[in-house]
């Protein structure tokens, strides 16, 4: 009877011992996926976080390179210029104006605050070319309007390629031939121009 009440005892105690080690096991396996969840979670608002403000940063530059074509192409309009130059321009400021709309609803969508206005380099530019008249204006608005459109198909080419988030990425990718197209027009409309005229 004693060896009987023994072994009963040895298998209770076993059992215990079993059940305590599952529970450890159990518990150190949640710790582990608690663990786990926690770094992903931290990973992913870590990546969002990034991308928020690369967006940010993207769509800065973008708006404000066509805030500044904007005020320089109408300021144009205002000038004595060529009137197949007039139509060119007329173009490119109706593109620029739906590039600042869809921009500004891509920004809106992404809850995303972004510059409204054109840059230092911008407002200077425009206030060196409204001094100028003539043929002194046309020659130095049409450099501007070459380099600013190779700039902007560079940034586009690289936002493209790299930027984090899809839309932006897909908005440069869009864009591209429009500013391809503005710039074979800037480049045709300065080839008319003599070196004689563009003095």
């Amino acid at each position: 009877m004693k060896i009987y009440l023994s072994g009963t005892c040895a298998v209770i105690t076993l059992g215990i011992a079993l059940f305590i080690g599952a529970c450890n096991s159990s518990s150190t396996s949640s710790n582990s996926t608690d663990t786990s969840a926690s770094k992903m979670s931290s990973d992913t608002t870590t990546k969002t976080s990034k991308i928020k403000t690369e967006d940010s940063d993207h769509l800065s530059v973008l708006l404000s390179a066509n805030y500044d074509e904007v005020k320089i192409l109408q300021l144009a309009l205002t000038k004595t210029i060529p009137g197949d130059l007039k139509i060119t321009v007329q173009k490119m400021l109706s593109d620029h104006q739906s590039a600042i709309n869809s921009l500004k609803t891509l920004a809106s969508q992404k809850n995303i605050t972004v510059s409204d206005s054109s840059d230092e380099q911008g407002v200077n530019k425009y206030d060196g070319l409204n001094k100028e008249n003539g043929k002194s204006f046309e020659k130095d608005f049409l450099e501007w309007l070459i380099a600013t459109h190779k700039d902007a198909i560079a940034k586009c080419q690289d936002y493209s390629k790299n930027a984090l988030d899809h839309d932006v990425a897909s908005w440069c990718t869009a864009t591209l031939p429009t500013l391809q197209s503005h710039l074979q027009m800037a480049e045709a409309a300065q080839s008319k121009l003599s070196p004689m005229n563009s003095k």
